[in-house]
Order: C-alpha cells, then sequence, then structure tokens
C-alpha cells in the first residue's frame, strides 16, 4: 500500500507548483548579492533582497534559495537562515516550506536514488534544512505534504531505505534546538519507534543502522528508551535480481534463487518473518535541480 505513497506527494507538492519568474534586473541583482553574501555582511544584503522581494516574486526567490542554495551549500545553511530572520517576511518563510517540500519529493522520484551519491547528498542537506525551519522552530511537519513515518515504510517498501532513513534522521536532527518535538511527544515517539524496529531488524545493513545511532547521540536519546511499533512485520521487503537492497541475504544463501534461494532463509523482524515480493515499485523518472546559481 505504501509502493504509491510518493504519487500522493507528487500530486499535493508539484502538480500545484507554479512559478513567475522575474526581469533579468532583479534576477541578475539576486544572484549577485547571493553570490557575494557573508555572515559579515548578512545584515545589509538581506535588506536589500528584502526591498526586491514582492508579491509575484517571492516564490520564485524561495524556490531559488532552497533549489539552488540550500539543496547543494549544507555548510551554509546558518548563513540562509539568517538571511531569512533578517527578511522578516511571512509570506516568504511560507514559500521556502513549500519550496522545501517540492524539491524534496523531486528528489525522491529520482530513478537513480539508490545509486547516485549526489542524489542522497541533496535529499540529507534537504532533510537537514526541513529539520531547521520546521522542528527547530517547533513548527510541525505537515504529513500532507511529508508524512515521514510512511516515508519510511515507502523506503521498506520499495528498497530505498539507504536514502530514506538517512533523510529522517537528518530531518529528526531538528528536535535538539525543539521546546516541543521531545519524548514523550506521540509524533516524534511513535516515528523513533519505527527507527528502533529499523535498527533492530535482523541483516538490515550496517550502514543503515548507525544513522538510527547516530540520530540517538545527536540528540541524547538512548535508543533503549524508545518503545518498538512492531509496524514493520506485514511490510514486504523487495527483491531484485533474486537480492534485497537493504539487506544483507547473500550470507543466508538467498542468492539468484530469489527469496527462497539455496534454502536460506529471510531476514527476520524480532524473530518474525515479512513479506517477501519480487516486485520493486517505481516512480516517475524526475530528478533534483542542481547548481549554485
Amino acid at each position: 500500500p505504501y509502493v504509491k505513497m510518493i504519487d500522493q506527494m507528487v500530486k499535493i507538492n508539484i502538480e500545484s507548483f507554479n512559478l513567475k519568474e522575474p526581469d533579468d534586473k532583479v534576477r541578475d541583482k539576486v544572484h549577485f548579492i547571493m553570490n557575494n553574501i557573508s555572515q559579515a555582511s548578512c545584515e545589509s544584503r538581506s535588506l536589500e533582497l528584502a526591498q526586491m522581494l514582492t508579491e509575484d516574486n517571492i516564490p520564485w526567490f524561495a524556490s531559488y534559495i532552497v533549489e539552488k542554495r540550500v539543496s547543494g551549500q549544507a555548510n551554509f545553511h546558518k548563513l540562509y537562515l539568517d538571511i531569512l530572520s533578517n527578511i522578516g517576511n511571512a509570506a516568504l518563510d511560507k514559500a521556502i516550506t513549500r519550496s522545501t517540500y517540492y524539491s524534496i519529493t523531486k528528489v525522491l522520484q529520482s530513478p537513480t536514488l539508490t545509486t547516485s551519491t549526489a542524489d542522497r547528498s541533496i535529499l540529507r542537506s534537504l532533510g537537514m534544512w526541513l529539520g531547521q525551519i520546521t522542528l527547530a522552530r517547533n513548527k510541525p511537519i505537515l504529513q500532507r505534504h511529508l508524512h515521514l513515518k510512511e516515508l519510511l515504510f515507502w523506503g521498506f517498501e520499495t528498497g530505498r531505505l539507504i536514502a530514506v532513513v538517512s533523510f529522517v534522521v537528518k530531518v529528526l536532527e531538528g528536535i535538539k534546538e525543539s521546546m516541543i518535538f521531545r519524548p514523550p511527544n506521540p509524533w516524534l515517539m511513535s516515528l523513533l519507534g519505527v527507527l528502533r524496529d529499523l535498527y533492530e531488524t535482523e541483516d538490515l545493513k550496517m550502514n543503515i543502522k548507525f544513522e538510527v545511532q547516530v540520530l540517538c547521540k545527536n540528540t541524547n536519546i538512548r535508543i533503549e528508551d524508545i518503545p518498538k511499533t512492531g509496524e514493520l512485520v506485514s511490510l514486504h521487503i523487495p527483491l531484485k535480481e533474486g537480492r534485497t537492497l537493504d539487506f544483507n541475504l547473500a550470507k543466508l544463501g538467498g542468492g539468484s534463487g530469489g527469496a527462497s534461494g539455496g534454502g536460506g532463509k529471510s531476514p527476520t523482524i524480532d524473530g518474525v518473518s515479512p513479506v517477501l515480493d519480487g516486485k520493486i515499485g517505481s516512480t516517475s523518472p524526475a530528478g533534483p535541480s542542481g547548481g549554485s546559481g
């Protein structure tokens, strides 16, 4: 049921997304300022940008910040947050959030998500940014735009956990600065519970489990204090050419013979074997926009 979840995200976050390009003079001035802005000049440059913003070009400017700057420049996130704070425009802040959901959805659609380190790096950067503009500011992530728990299930059933878990972890790092999204917040605990279930899933690749460990360390939450959900048991593990993308089946004898190849056993979650399914969920072939403008 989660394979088509991304289609709903596309419908909400992409299909209704429209931009109106500003004239060349405004665009060139914005590019010049953003190419030369620094922490020292942030306040004065931000005021210049604020004076150029109009109701028509705010969506374009928000998209430019997110797609051309934020997505590929994680080291400058603080600078971009300071720019937005100095501008202090509520309509811009709303447009930035919407552009972030848009960009995340685009990257999740990428057909090279599991094989491209560039795609996953962009997704991680966007996740870190989303956590900073929402959770760190005590603002919720609206499930109609991005249902993080169902996204984990989607990643599980489509063999994309290598990208999705890393993304979700980066989003959740925003709780470090939150007054609301800390244990025992129900939304947070439900999400952390799925991450603990994944962490304790036998044969899940170690680099995916390591992401959960790092999150717990960075947010000062003990993994043993997180209640399990048991919600992974009914999910399907996808197979591709007789192997899974996120699980280590080879050592169990699950070679090219399929789910039960070589008489090997299936991965287990708390001793229960999930259903193995040979079909991979597909998404529309659209990749992220790169470049720094």
